[in-house]
C-alpha cells in the first residue's frame, strides 16, 4: 500500500495560478483521491482542470506501482521456491551423508565382530581371540593368565581334549583347579614354615616375623611353579 502522494516540481507552474487557499484545496483532495479513491469535483474551472491533470499522473503511478510491486512478489516467489529446493537438495545431501556414515560405521563395526571373532594360538593346543586374552589379564594379570593358559595347554596335549571355546574352559574348571590347588600348597607352605628355634627370620631377638617369612616363601614357590609349567 502506498504511503506518500507523489507531486512533480513541474506541477509548481499550474501552482502558481492558483490562490493559497485554492491550492490548499486542490491538495486535501488530491490526498483523498490517491489514498481513498474519493474523486473531487471543483466549480472553479481552473482548480478543477489541475486537479484532473494531476489526476491522470497519479493513474499511471499508481498503476506502475501495481505492476512493479506484483513483479518483486514474483521475483520473490520464484526466489522462495528456488531457496526451498536448495534446502529440500541440501537436506537430502546431509541425509545421504549421513546414511553413509551409518552405513561405513555399520560396516567397520561389523568387521570390527568379525576380526573379534578370529582365534590366535596362545601355544600349541589353545586358542584365544585377542578380547578374550586381554579379558584375562585384566581381571587375573599376566602371571596368573599365563599359568591359566599352561594348565589347559598341558591338559590337552595329554589327554587329546577339544574344547569348542578354551577361553570358556579356562574361566570355568581350570581357574577353579588352579585356585584350588594354590590354596592346598598355601596351606602346605604355611604348615611346613611354621617357625622354629632354628628360623633366623626375625623383626626383634626371640620374635619370628611370620608374615615375613609367609610371603618369600609364597613368592618363591609361585616362581618355581611357573617355571615347572612353562618347561613341562
Amino acid at each position: 500500500m502506498k504511503k506518500a502522494l507523489y507531486l512533480y516540481y513541474s506541477y509548481e507552474e499550474n501552482f502558481n495560478y492558483l490562490e493559497d487557499a485554492e491550492l490548499g484545496q486542490l491538495i486535501r483532495a488530491l490526498i483523498k483521491y490517491d489514498r481513498d479513491g474519493i474523486e473531487t469535483t471543483f466549480k472553479d474551472r481552473l482548480l478543477n482542470s489541475t486537479f484532473c491533470t494531476i489526476k491522470g499522473n497519479l493513474d499511471r503511478k499508481k498503476e506502475n506501482y501495481a505492476e512493479e510491486s506484483n513483479r518483486r512478489k514474483a521475483a520473490g516467489r520464484k526466489g522462495g521456491l528456488a531457496k526451498a529446493r536448495n534446502a529440500k537438495k541440501i537436506l537430502a545431501n546431509l541425509a545421504d551423508k549421513e546414511k553413509e556414515k551409518e552405513k561405513v560405521k555399520g560396516t567397520v563395526k561389523e568387521k570390527g565382530k568379525e576380526k573379534d571373532k578370529e582365534k590366535h594360538p596362545f601355544g600349541d593346543f589353545v586358542t584365544l581371540t585377542h578380547t578374550q586374552h586381554q579379558n584375562l589379564l585384566d581381571k587375573h594379570g599376566e602371571t596368573k593368565t599365563t599359568a591359566l593358559i599352561q594348565v589347559l595347554e598341558n591338559y590337552k596335549a595329554s589327554h587329546g581334549k577339544q574344547y569348542k571355546s578354551d577361553y570358556h574352559a579356562i574361566i570355568g574348571w581350570v581357574t577353579k583347579k588352579y585356585n584350588e590347588e594354590e590354596a592346598e600348597r598355601a596351606a602346605k607352605t604355611t604348615a611346613a614354615l611354621r617357625p622354629t628355634k632354628s628360623h633366623n627370620y626375625t623383626t626383634t631377638p626371640g620374635r619370628f616375623d611370620h608374615e615375613k617369612l609367609a610371603a618369600l616363601e609364597r613368592e618363591r614357590l609361585e616362581k618355581r611353579i611357573l617355571a615347572e609349567r612353562l618347561d613341562a
